[in-house]
């Protein structure tokens, strides 16, 4: 798919932000590029960047942006201007979406800010031309570098070039340990890199060595610099010239300084890149997860003309470990299945579909798909996985016959279960097993209740009962069983959306700490 880039006079790389169109766009081309593939591949029809009403991007190059509203935006921020915006088309605007976008944008300002700040520092060191055509030239290579250790590289090789140095070695910190890196050679092992890393992080300043100091130095180093790069703060990198023919002086000190600076400003640049693109990353896959255990649950409700149904699930975080589903049988005989599983979020929602699945599968394939057989034969698939990862699940398995009207059920240590005959009062219905994964072999027996005009049966997770409000009070049976009586005459959506508004009102203002599940059916 073609791209069209515009620079335009009133384009977004303006003088006041760059010293020349060509600068920005070479910098941010290939970004950009990358950044339109990205999207396209996650369903976008086209994406442009508009600034002053012109068009400075296009994907692809013949879409007619000024026709078409895009479906998401982002405006591109320099301190308090706004120098464009990001735009996107046939984009559904999810949240992740926004914050996508956002971060996208914000990393676009970041670069042109890189730029402004080069021309600033190359404005004050005007007297240096040989030093500022090193730190042009420093800036350029460590702008086409594509993580930490290659802009470790580009460092290397202008700070030997600048400094007249025999080599340089770096030394560099990292969230998942560190990394070293030497040009052209290395002169001294990373033991004694990691050395000079600790002394310029008690001074806080940089070191100059030789020989004749009376220090420490390896063998075959004569005059060495040691110059810490701050990090976020703190100092997280050490940069090691080796072997100068003469003695650095007091301007390469100060020079060596201002890299430095440029040095930890670029790293930590990067570092944040990386961490909001694994945010992102995150945060899509995460979206996409979401969307593909709605998926697994009954995307319609079945229809009896005796049974009126309402289902839903309502996860905590993005996915969840609750389930429900229905199985049909033929002729007027369906199964109804309802699980939570230990934990909350990705490792929850795995195991959720696993368990959903071998449910399924048990009261579709056996010769006599009890609630009692469908519950122990899934215990014995299911023991060993859950007991390597420590965890569980509560079950509930209920089979309805429309002929006589009976509903068979059976429960894996899940709670709350409720039955409200008409005319009566909300009972609970005590589970008559374990969860599984708990126990290797399972005591589940089948009950039988029936479901005749007007009689209600709930089966909800924990997350209802549980569910806290800002003082730390839970909701609790007492109000299910006072929402059930209050509500019962009522169709089964109507209680089910009242149970849900119930605990909405009473936790407002409190997170959500665990999935809610419901299942509500009545009798008609």
């Amino acid at each position: 798919m073609s791209t069209k880039p515009l620079l335009t006079s009133g384009s977004l790389f303006t003088p006041e932000v760059l010293s020349t169109e060509e600068q920005g766009w070479e910098c941010l081309s290939t970004y950009l590029a990358m950044w339109a593939d990205s999207w396209h591949e996650n369903g976008a029809h086209a994406v442009s960047i508009v600034s002053r009403q012109h068009a400075v991007f296009v994907s692809p190059s013949n879409f007619p942006w000024r026709n078409v509203p895009p479906s998401l935006r982002a405006p591109i921020r320099h301190a308090e201007n706004i120098l464009g915006e990001m735009r996107l088309y046939g984009v559904p605007p999810t949240q992740a979406h926004r914050q996508r976008l956002a971060a996208e944008a914000h990393l676009v300002a970041q670069v042109l800010t890189q730029h402004q700040e080069l021309d600033v520092l190359s404005a004050q060191l005007s007297t240096y031309q040989d030093q500022l055509m090193a730190l042009y030239e420093l800036a350029e290579s460590v702008r086409q570098a594509s993580d930490l250790r290659h802009m470790a590289h580009a460092i290397a090789v202008v700070a030997q070039r600048l400094f007249r140095v025999q080599s340089v070695g770096m030394l560099v910190e990292v969230p998942n340990g560190h990394f070293v890196h030497w040009h052209p050679t290395p002169l001294f092992d990373d033991e004694t890199l990691h050395q000079y890393l600790q002394r310029v992080s008690q001074r806080q300043e940089i070191l100059t060595e030789s020989q004749a100091t009376g220090h420490i130095v390896p063998a075959n180093v004569q005059t060495l610099m040691a110059i810490p790069i701050g990090i976020e703060g703190e100092v997280q990198a050490v940069l090691v010239l080796c072997n100068r023919p003469s003695a650095f002086s007091t301007p390469d000190v100060k020079l060596a300084m201002t890299i430095a600076e440029q040095v930890g400003a670029y790293f930590e640049n990067e570092i944040l890149h990386q961490e909001k693109l694994k945010r992102i990353r995150l945060l899509t896959e995460m979206e996409l997860a979401k969307r593909v255990q709605a998926q697994l649950l009954p995307q319609t409700t079945p229809h009896f003309e005796t049974l009126d149904i309402f289902a839903k699930s309502v996860p905590s975080l993005h996915v969840g470990g609750d389930f429900y589903d229905f199985v049909p049988k033929g002729d007027g005989w369906m199964i109804f299945t309802v699980g939570d599983v230990s934990g909350k979020g990705m490792s929850a929602a795995l195991l959720m579909a696993v368990v959903r699945t071998v449910l399924r599968t048990k009261a579709k394939f056996l010769p006599t798909p009890t609630p009692e057989n469908i519950l122990a034969r899934a215990n014995e698939d299911l023991y060993e996985d859950f007991t390597n990862v420590s965890m569980f699940a509560t079950a509930f398995v209920g089979s309805y016959r429309e002929d006589s009207r009976t509903f068979l059920l059976a429960s894996a240590g899940h709670a709350p279960i409720i039955y409200m005959p008409a005319g009566e009062g909300p009972r609970l219905v005590e589970p008559d097993g374990t969860a599984l994964g708990v126990l290797p072999e399972s005591f589940h027996v089948d009950r039988k209740v029936s479901l005749l005009p007007g009689d209600v049966f709930v089966v909800a997770t924990d997350g209802f009962h549980e569910a806290t409000n800002t003082r730390g009070e839970m909701f609790g049976l007492k109000r299910i069983f006072d929402i059930l009586t209050s509500v019962g005459h009522r169709s089964a959506a109507e209680i089910g959306n009242a149970l849900y508004q119930a605990v909405q009102e009473f936790t407002a203002g409190t997170p959500m700490l665990d999935d809610q599940t419901l299942l509500v059916l009545k009798g008609v």
